[in-house]
């Protein structure tokens, strides 16, 4: 069958062969080096991005845990709750708008407030309903309650001794909340931070979640696959694993530590995502390849033509004359 081909169809079929098969060599390579290239600036992107947030979160921390050192120290105020609690009121509206907390409140080593900023808890109130072993603890160090949420907003509280008092503050949290989501990587990634609950002592995710827009305050089973980052992160350790998320889901994790006792931050994208970068460059690579086998296989169908048509025109010419001669011959 191959004999019965035309010379002109031997040469385009031998060029577009070796045009496909180096082709094919080429986008081979290419392409392994291009997928690895993708998922590495996803994996240095999510580190990177954990580092980041990771910073921004210690700087938080201890601008608060400063502000409240500050407010311990401060001998001026110290005579002032000690001489006349009730008269704090605008020195704690001060205090609140310096430091850009959401309320002040001074309070007795049970947790029954003295005087505040807050409208709603204010004097003979319990704050928040903490429990009283959360202020037996701020008694010896500054202690974070664990996250609640109002309507759309979450916020904590930090305590504090103050002479024989308790000073408090209610810390905002959705800055910081909204700094995480700034920066989600790919279509899957997003990055959360968990707490251990100071009373039930659960792992709970106390950020609002890409992935689950409509939990919050999501708490986790200890003996979960999905805690496991967060537990190492809480307890002071960075790293990174692939690992189940609280979805089920695998994931690449980077895990970072806070600078804050019971907090830990966690960042995280989908495997399948990474494994996905090679997707969109098959069908780039396809439609090169598409290309680069048609626009050389036009050339050679020139080239092939014009390297046989000498050889036509010549067999044209000698059946020509064959015929000639033959006429010569009859005669």
């Amino acid at each position: 069958m191959f004999r019965n081909l035309k010379i002109r169809a031997k040469i385009t079929g031998l060029i577009i062969a070796l045009v496909a098969i180096v082709a094919l060599a080429f986008a081979i390579f290419t392409y392994q080096v291009n997928v690895k290239a993708q998922r590495d600036k996803l994996n240095s992107s999510v580190t990177a991005f954990a580092d980041q947030q990771a910073i921004m979160l210690n700087y938080f921390f201890s601008h608060v845990a400063a502000s409240v050192k500050f407010l311990q120290n401060s001998e001026q105020f110290k005579i002032q709750v000690k001489a006349s609690p009730d008269s704090l009121a605008q020195t704690l509206q001060n205090i609140k708008e310096i430091y850009g907390l959401g309320e002040v409140y001074l309070a007795d080593k049970n947790g029954t407030v003295l005087v505040s900023t807050d409208r709603e808890n204010g004097k003979g109130k319990n704050l928040a309903d903490l429990d009283k072993s959360y202020f037996d603890r701020a008694l010896n160090s500054f202690q974070l309650s664990a996250v609640r949420k109002s309507g759309e907003s979450y916020f904590t509280f930090g305590a504090a001794a103050l002479n024989d008092k308790i000073i408090a503050l209610k810390i905002n949290l959705d800055p910081i909340y909204k700094k995480l989501a700034d920066g989600n990587i790919g279509k899957s990634g997003e990055c959360y931070l968990a707490q251990i609950d100071p009373v039930s002592q659960k792992i709970i995710i106390v950020s609002p979640l890409r992935n689950d827009p409509g939990s919050f305050l999501k708490p986790l089973d200890a003996n979960n696959k999905a805690t496991q980052e967060m537990r190492m992160a809480i307890d002071g350790q960075n790293g990174s694993s692939i690992s189940p998320d609280y979805r089920g889901k695998e994931t690449l994790k980077v895990f970072r530590k806070i600078d804050q006792a019971g907090w830990g931050l966690v960042v995280k994208i989908d495997t399948g995502e990474i494994n996905g970068q090679g997707n969109e460059l098959v069908r780039i690579y396809l439609a090169g390849g598409i290309a680069l086998i048609l626009i050389p296989g036009g050339a050679a169908m020139m080239l092939a033509r014009s390297l046989t048509q000498p050889l036509n025109d010549m067999g044209k010419t000698l059946k020509f004359l064959n015929i000639l001669f033959s006429s010569t011959n009859l005669r």
